[in-house]
This record gives structure tokens, sequence and C-alpha cells, in this order.
């Protein structure tokens, strides 16, 4: 494993150990995540700071898997230029390896959905290029 690989996985668990409850396990696959932004069916979240789930169309999560830490923002269409699909941007920074983002026809989104995404990319991360703008994976 590549040393900044070793510092970025050292700093996503130092983070969940400081705050456990924010760690998030993928229903099927069991990754851990941090999500930095509620989803919509984060109900008691969404309470406490008295927002509509409407208001959860961008959804960004450290998310570590196959080995390292990524950023994964999922979007609904309709936020940005980019249309619905998979997209990404290698960093290669302290915090993570790639910048992924799903654009999803989907509004909110809900756990289930970017959970969802996270299935869908899985399977193009080892054969990721070295992109610095934000570029189309082809669908898996």
């Amino acid at each position: 494993m590549a040393p900044i690989a070793t510092r970025r996985l050292a700093a996503f668990d130092s983070r969940a150990r400081f705050s456990p409850d924010q760690v998030l396990t993928h229903v099927d696959n069991g990754w851990r995540y941090i999500a930095v932004h509620p989803f919509a069916d984060d109900h008691e979240l969404l309470r406490r700071l008295n927002w509509p789930p409407e208001r959860c169309v961008s959804v960004d999560a450290y998310w570590e898997c196959a080995g390292d830490v990524y950023f994964l923002q999922v979007e609904a269409a309709g936020q940005s230029i980019r249309g619905p699909g998979l997209y990404y941007r290698w960093c290669g920074t302290d915090a993570w390896a790639a910048n992924l983002v799903a654009v999803v026809d989907r509004s909110p989104v809900l756990r289930t959905t970017f959970e969802s995404a996270m299935n869908r990319l899985v399977t193009a991360l080892p054969a990721l290029g070295r992109a610095e703008k934000l570029a189309a994976l082809p669908e898996p």
C-alpha cells in the first residue's frame, strides 16, 4: 500500500474513533463512510437542523474502500451542469485519493440512493486514471 494511502486510512480511522456515531456502514457490502451532509431520510438529524428533506439534493462522504479513502459526492440531477452519470477526478490529496461524483435522477438523495452509487462505482476504482478535471466514467 502506498504511504499516502496509509496516511489517508489513518486519518479516516482517527475521525471514526473520535466520532463513532458519524460512521455509517454500507448495508450490503460493509464499507465504512462518513457523511458530510445529511440524507433526506436522516429524519432525526433533519429535525434537529430544522431542514426539510427536500433540501438534501447533494450528499458528500469520505468512503473507505479498496485500501484507500475516496471523496464521494452524490447529487440530484439539476444541481450542476453535469447530466446523470458517474464522474471522477484524481486528486491524490492527504484527505482522499479521488473525487467521485454520481449524478442521480432521484431527488432528494436518500441513503439507499447514495449506497447504490457506491455499488456502481466500486468496480471502476481499480481502473481510475489520473484525470485532473472531472471526467465521465463508463457505466458498469
